[in-house]
C-alpha cells in the first residue's frame, strides 16, 4: 500500500507540474511578441514574403526621398503582392529559404496584416503546435504517456524554442515539421502501414519546402532506420527509401533554382570568419546549453560566477542523459539509436566545415533545430526512467524529482528574462532601434550613404517616414547594376544635420559646415564609427 501511495501522489505531483509547465510555454511563446527588435533577417524575410526584390529597390535607388518611400516595401499594395511575386523574389534572390512558409505568411497577412505583431503570431502557433508534436513523437518514441507529457514539458519551457517560436521566420514551423515527421518514420516503422510511409514522405517534401536542412534530418532517420537491428529488414528499408526518394524528387525542381541563383552569395558573410577547433567546439555546447537554460548577460562577478556554474551543471546533466540513454535503454536500442542519430547527423556537415573551412554556421544556433529536439528526448527518458525505478523498487525518487522541477524551473526563469529584453543573443549586435531613435531626435536630419539595401532596410524599418534620405543603393545579392551615382551632398545645406550611413563616394566629403555623424553599417569587421547599427557577434 506505501508502494502505491508513492507512486500515485508522485504522479500526481508530476502530473501538475507537466500542465504547469506547458501552460507557462505557451503563455511565453504569446508575451511580448512584438517587444524584441525586428531585426534584419525578419525585414528582408518581409520583402520577400511581399513578393518585391532587391533589384527592384536597387532601381528605385535615386527616387529615394524619404524613409517612408523604403518604408513601402513592408506593405502590402494590392494585385501586386501575389503568390507568385512571393515565390519568384524567392527563386531569383534568396532560394535557400523555400518558398512554403512565406506563402502561408502571406496568406496570414492578407487577413491580419503586416505589423511586427501579426507577423509573429503565425510562427508562434506552430511553436505552440511544436510542444502537442513533441508530445506525439515521444509517445511514439518511449511507448509510455508520462515519458511523452515530460518531454512535451521540456519543450514548453526551453529557451531556445521559445526565441525561435518569437520570430517572424520558417524555424519553428521547421521544428514542427521535424517533430512530425519524426514521429511518422517510428510510427511507419512499428506498425508497416503504408499510410505512415506516404505521410512521411508527403511530410518530408512538404518539409523541404519549409528549409533545406530537412534533407539531413532525412539521413537522420535513414541511419536509424539501418542501425536499429529491428528495423534492418527490407520491409523497412524499401518503404522508406522510396518515401525519402519521392520527397527529394519533389524538391528537384527549388534545388535547380538554388543551384543556379545568386542567391548564394546570402551565405558570404557566414565565409568571412575561420573559427578555431576550440571556438566552434565551446560555441556548440553553449548553444546546446540553451535547450534548458539561457539567462542572458549578467551584471556583476557573483551573478556571472553563477551563471557560468549553472551552464557548466546543466552540459553536465546533457552529457550524463545521454550517457545514461546509450547504457540503459531497455527498447532494443531502440531510443538509443534514434536520438544519437538525430543528435549527431545533422549538425556534422556544418560543424565539419567551420573546422576545414572558413565558416560560422556553429553561430547559427537556428541549423541546430534537430539535434535540440534530440537532447529534450534524452533529458525525458533520464527522467522518466528514473522515476519508473523508484516506483519499481517502492521508494520516492526525490532527488532526480528536484532535478526535474529545477529543470524547468531554470527553462521558465530563463523566458521571463528574454521576455523582457529587446534583443537576445540570437540578434545581440542589432543596434538598428536605438541608432534610429538618435537620427530621429536631431533637428531635420537627413541620412545619406553609398552602400547596399539591407542596411537600408534594416535602419529605415525604425526611422520616422519623414526623415530625409538619400542613397546610392548596390546589391547584396540581386545581380543588376547600380544607377548611376548622384551627388548625395548636393542639397546637404538644407539640413540641420547628415548621417552617412556607411560610406561615401571617393572624392566626397561633406564639408566643415555641415554636421555630420557616421553610422557604421559592418558586422565582420566590426565599424568604428560614433554610432553603430551593429557590434560584433564574436566577442
Amino acid at each position: 500500500m506505501k508502494s502505491n501511495n508513492i507512486d500515485s501522489g508522485a504522479w500526481r505531483a508530476l502530473t501538475w507540474l507537466v500542465v504547469a509547465a506547458i501552460v507557462c510555454g505557451i503563455g511565453f511563446r504569446l508575451y511580448h511578441l512584438d517587444h524584441k527588435t525586428f531585426w534584419e533577417d525578419e525585414i528582408l524575410g518581409t520583402v520577400r514574403m511581399l513578393g518585391y526584390t532587391e533589384a527592384e529597390i536597387v532601381q528605385a535607388g535615386p527616387h529615394v526621398r524619404t524613409a517612408a518611400d523604403i518604408q513601402t516595401y513592408f506593405r502590402l499594395h494590392g494585385t501586386g503582392n501575389s503568390l507568385s511575386a512571393t515565390i519568384r523574389s524567392l527563386a531569383q534572390e534568396d532560394p535557400q529559404h523555400p518558398p512554403l512558409y512565406y506563402l502561408l505568411v502571406r496568406i496570414w497577412v492578407g487577413r491580419a496584416g503586416t505589423s511586427v505583431l501579426a507577423q509573429r503570431l503565425l510562427p508562434a502557433i506552430f511553436g505552440i503546435l511544436a510542444i502537442g508534436a513533441m508530445y506525439l513523437l515521444a509517445r511514439e518514441l518511449f511507448g509510455n504517456p508520462r515519458a511523452a507529457a515530460i518531454a512535451a514539458a521540456l519543450y514548453a519551457l526551453s529557451p531556445f524554442a521559445v526565441l525561435y517560436a518569437q520570430e517572424a521566420r520558417e524555424y519553428s514551423l521547421w521544428t514542427l515539421q521535424t517533430l512530425i515527421s519524426s514521429m511518422l518514420v517510428l510510427r511507419a516503422v512499428r506498425t508497416g502501414e503504408r499510410r505512415y510511409w506516404i505521410g512521411y514522405g508527403v511530410c518530408t517534401a512538404l518539409g523541404l519546402y519549409v528549409y533545406p536542412l530537412t534533407a539531413l534530418v532525412s539521413v537522420a532517420h535513414g541511419a536509424f532506420v539501418l542501425a536499429h537491428q529491428a528495423t534492418r529488414k527490407m520491409a523497412v528499408i524499401v518503404p522508406f527509401m522510396l518515401s525519402a526518394a519521392a520527397a527529394a524528387l519533389v524538391f528537384v525542381p527549388w534545388l535547380a533554382m538554388t543551384h543556379s541563383s545568386v542567391g548564394a552569395r546570402g551565405f558570404a558573410h557566414m565565409m568571412a570568419v575561420k573559427l578555431s577547433a576550440g571556438t566552434v567546439a565551446v560555441t556548440f555546447m553553449r548553444n546546446l546549453r540553451t535547450c534548458v537554460t539561457d539567462f542572458g548577460p549578467v551584471g556583476g562577478s557573483l551573478l556571472r560566477h553563477a551563471v557560468t556554474v549553472s551552464g557548466a551543471a546543466v552540459l553536465a546533466l546533457l552529457a550524463y542523459s545521454l550517457w545514461f540513454l546509450f547504457v540503459r535503454d531497455r527498447q532494443g536500442g531502440k531510443v538509443r539509436s534514434f536520438v544519437f542519430a538525430l543528435l549527431i547527423i545533422p549538425p556534422l556537415p556544418l560543424l565539419g566545415h567551420d573546422l576545414l573551412s572558413p565558416g560560422t554556421f556553429v553561430t547559427q544556433v537556428r541549423y541546430f533545430v534537430p539535434a535540440y529536439t534530440a537532447i529534450a528526448l534524452a533529458l525525458a527518458y533520464l527522467f522518466h526512467a528514473t522515476a519508473a525505478d523508484g516506483r519499481r523498487r517502492g521508494v520516492p525518487t526525490t532527488a532526480w524529482s528536484a532535478v526535474f522541477a529545477l529543470v524547468l524551473t531554470g527553462g521558465a526563469v530563463s523566458c521571463a528574462i528574454s521576455s523582457q529584453a529587446s534583443t537576445w543573443y540570437n540578434k545581440v549586435w542589432e543596434r538598428s532601434p536605438a541608432v534610429a531613435a538618435e537620427i530621429a531626435a536631431a533637428e531635420n536630419p537627413v541620412v545619406i550613404g553609398d552602400l547596399t539595401t539591407s542596411r537600408v532596410l534594416g535602419l529605415s524599418f525604425y526611422l520616422p517616414p519623414r526623415t530625409a534620405m538619400r542613397f546610392n543603393l548596390h546589391c547584396d545579392v540581386c545581380d543588376v547594376p547600380a544607377a548611376p551615382p548622384h551627388d548625395l551632398l548636393a542639397a546637404a545645406g538644407r539640413f540641420g544635420k547628415v548621417f552617412v550611413l556607411g560610406t561615401l563616394p571617393p572624392g566626397t566629403s561633406p564639408g566643415p559646415l555641415v554636421p555630420v555623424s557616421y553610422v557604421g553599417v559592418q558586422i565582420l569587421p566590426p565599424a568604428s564609427a560614433p554610432l553603430n547599427m551593429f557590434g560584433s557577434p564574436y566577442p
